[in-house]
């Protein structure tokens, strides 16, 4: 928790939802294991506190159950959804009542003006395949180089990963942090093209430096 805010709060390209699923977990399995519960329990219990997690950090009970139920268990059967349900949906209660019940993102309405523009969304749909496929593999290079630089104390690497992404962040500051401001301008047109652009490359590079060099922090909102 405390890695987390400090990496989010410096400037470092990372999200705040990704440690809040571990947070979550872990808050859960050690009330699990404290109570003495049998694996299989336990195991739901996890998933219960990564569901609150996420339902009340994205204000969405339904996706923060989904995760939970599809990733972190990996089966659905009503004695493991029911409990899930019950904790997503109280988290966002607690949430809604100490922040509110703002979206994360401000969206204007669209609205579908030809049926030709599903083939875009179609084209869009593979592009961001791609990307994220480009993005991944991103990742997993730069977190094999760190690894592998043993030259370097474990103590600094975060640090050189941090004088990176600021060093991207002198000319370009869209990519500290988590990035909400900047989709939330995009969603109502004030970014140029061109500055989408290069947020597209140098946002997947911020975010591994982060990330890969030691930094805490989450790559759903990046």
């Amino acid at each position: 928790l405390i890695s987390t805010v400090a990496t989010h709060l410096f400037g470092g390209s990372a999200g705040r939802e990704g440690p809040i699923i571990q947070i979550g977990a872990a808050i859960a399995s050690a009330v699990g294991q404290f109570l003495r519960m049998p694996p299989r329990q336990l195991r739901v219990l996890a998933g219960c506190g990564a569901a609150a997690g996420i339902a009340a950090t994205f204000n969405a009970p339904i996706a923060g159950t989904l995760f939970a139920v599809e990733v972190i268990l990996g089966e659905f059967g009503i004695l493991q959804f029911s409990p899930i349900v019950i904790a997503a949906v109280t988290a966002t209660v607690v949430a809604r009542g100490a922040w509110g019940n703002e979206p994360v993102f401000h969206a204007p309405a669209y609205e579908l003006a030809s049926g030709y523009e599903l083939l875009l969304y179609a084209l869009l749909g593979l592009l961001c395949g791609f990307v994220s496929a480009w993005f991944k593999r991103l990742m997993i290079r730069m977190e094999t180089a760190f690894e592998n630089w043993k030259r370097v104390p474990a103590m600094w690497k975060p640090a050189i990963g941090g004088l990176m992404v600021g060093g991207i962040g002198v000319w370009l500051p869209a990519v500290y942090a988590d990035g909400y401001g900047s989709v939330n301008a995009a969603l109502v047109d004030q970014l140029p093209w061109h500055l989408l652009a290069l947020l597209l490359v140098f946002k997947m590079v911020a975010t591994s430096f982060t990330l890969c060099s030691g930094g805490s922090g989450g790559v759903f909102a990046p």
